[in-house]
């Protein structure tokens, strides 16, 4: 504890969601930031946030750092996450977002009184499915990427320390997320920044069906998990014994859009009357397989964790609209 608050580390701090959450908890809690130097300078951090440099891969480091600060709460969001470059590199894949998360979950059962681990999973993890509406968290998952792959094996690698030893451990799907003001490669960004250049976006799979969430609504999913009060370790034994997802969560808000009726509602916004192209560029990295629908069921985040969404689609995309208009 540091003057009286939590002490809280947070991988992945300097990240699109990281950063966001850093900065929302920064005054409730002592937050250890944990930062590759590769990103050192990427987005800044409060100054009243400790910042400390290791990469995940650094299993001897992290260790350390987790040791010397005694966390009560871990939120690990750190991962590598562009889906279409695992399919090149699969075993960093694996290192980073499986096995470090190992590292990490193991250092957090040295800690005494350990009181929650939080870990961003996502909706890839589903995968390919027969069913046509939003997921719900039973869905058997059906990985369909290396990425993919490595997230449901952290997931079952946590699930498996919560049952056998009742390991306080929250897991969090979020769907697709937008909002960003740093990157223009993301497919929301990537469609708002084209039209308000005049050019045409073009999109790789016009027909595959997503969710969609504003960065605040995602951000604010890990407040909730935060927040929320783990039963005891004899407890929560109990209730995976019951349900094995008895703390998996999805945050989504449902949406069923096509790509192509994304990037029309934008152009509806904007009133951009250019061309909608469609297909790969010759320049894009290979990805031999996507799912064609992820779409997730968030009922029982509200009910158990009282999350729900509170910006609509148009609210969100209006938002990041006039965030680029001003900063193109």
């Amino acid at each position: 504890m540091t003057n009286n608050k939590k002490t809280l580390l947070i991988t992945g701090s300097t990240g699109f969601i990281g950063s966001h959450l850093v900065e929302k908890l920064v005054d409730k809690y002592h937050i250890v930031a944990l930062v590759p130097s590769s990103d050192i300078g990427m987005r800044p951090l409060p100054k009243d946030a400790c910042i400390e440099y290791a990469g995940l891969e650094d299993f001897d480091l992290v260790k350390e750092i987790i040791s010397k600060h005694q966390p009560k709460v871990i939120v690990h969001l750190a991962a590598i996450t562009p889906v279409r470059y695992s399919f090149e590199n699969p075993g960093v894949y694996q290192k980073v977002n499986y096995l470090a998360t190992i590292n990490l979950v193991e250092s957090a059962t040295k800690i005494k009184d350990f009181e929650k681990f939080v870990f961003a999973s996502t909706m890839e993890t589903y995968g390919w499915q027969s069913v046509k509406k939003p997921f719900k968290e039973n869905l058997f998952l059906n990985p369909d990427s290396p990425y993919a792959v490595s997230k449901v094996a952290a997931e079952k690698y946590i699930q498996m320390l919560a049952r056998a030893f009742g390991f306080p451990a929250v897991i969090l799907k979020a769907c697709n997320t937008f909002g960003r003001k740093n990157e223009k490669d993301y497919i929301v960004e990537h469609i708002i920044t084209e039209m308000l250049a005049g050019r045409s976006p073009q999109l790789g799979t016009p027909q595959a069906i997503r969710d969609l969430m504003y960065v605040s609504d995602h951000v604010n999913g890990y407040v909730k998990a935060i927040e929320f009060e783990m039963p005891g370790t004899e407890e929560i034994k109990e209730k995976l014994e019951e349900n094995q997802i008895a703390f998996t969560f999805n945050i989504g808000n449902g949406y069923q859009l096509t790509m192509k009726q994304l990037a029309e509602k934008i152009g509806d916004i904007i009133g951009f009357k250019g061309e909608i192209k469609t297909g790969f560029p010759k320049s894009y990295p290979w990805r031999p397989s996507t799912a064609d629908y992820l779409s997730l069921d968030a009922s029982y985040a509200s009910q158990i964790l009282n999350w729900k969404p509170e910006i609509s689609l148009e609210q969100g995309l209006q938002k990041s609209i006039e965030f680029w208009k001003d900063n193109l």
